[in-house]
């Protein structure tokens, strides 16, 4: 009797099957199962990063690749085959995508380096010129704040200096009698 019910993992990893609600689930990995090391068990030598781009779909071995597969009938290589190939279809458009931010962003930073320098410099003849203070002034004068009285519908008060808080002084005992000096003297 088959599954009724067939789901991915959460980890997408396993295939998750039950026969029905209330029913224990049992599941299956999807891709290759790692081989355990039971202490005679020889490791296969590791793969390289070219053998691993010879899976990328737009290799030239994707058709002999294939025709293993289909004649070896093992799901969960095909599977992993399937995963690695989009994987690293995956790697290539977003390797493709940040050279090209790279190559837009190139100019744009140089061009922000040069504003950025010409600013340093108009900031430095500014500065040197005192043209903020000049300006500032020079528009008090031409516009001279309103003498007017509060009764002016945009009078706006000044703002008094600012003033030193008073601390408050501290005093050893209070002057005159109190309740636990009459005690003591008793």
């Amino acid at each position: 009797m088959g599954a009724c019910y067939v789901c991915l993992s959460d980890d997408k990893e396993s295939l998750i099957r039950m026969l029905g609600r209330g029913y224990p689930t049992y599941g299956l990995p999807l891709y290759l199962l790692e081989c355990v090391d039971e202490g005679n068990y020889n490791p296969p030598p590791p793969l390289s990063l070219k053998q691993l781009e010879n899976f990328s779909p737009d290799s030239p071995l994707v058709p002999k690749i294939q025709e293993v597969l289909e004649y070896l009938q093992d799901h969960r290589l095909t599977a992993e085959v399937a995963r690695t190939k989009w994987l690293l279809k995956n790697q290539k458009a977003l390797r493709e995508q940040v050279v090209a931010l790279y190559k837009t962003a190139e100019p744009i930073e140089h061009h922000l380096l040069e504003v950025d320098m010409q600013l340093t410099s108009v900031r430095r003849h500014l500065q040197s010129h005192q043209a903020y203070s000049r300006i500032s002034s020079t528009w008090l004068c031409l516009h001279p704040p309103p003498t007017h009285t509060n009764t002016h519908p945009f009078y706006v008060e000044s703002i008094p200096p600012p003033h030193c808080l008073a601390l408050p002084k501290l005093q050893d005992e209070p002057e005159g009698h109190t309740p636990s000096s009459v005690d003591a003297d008793n």
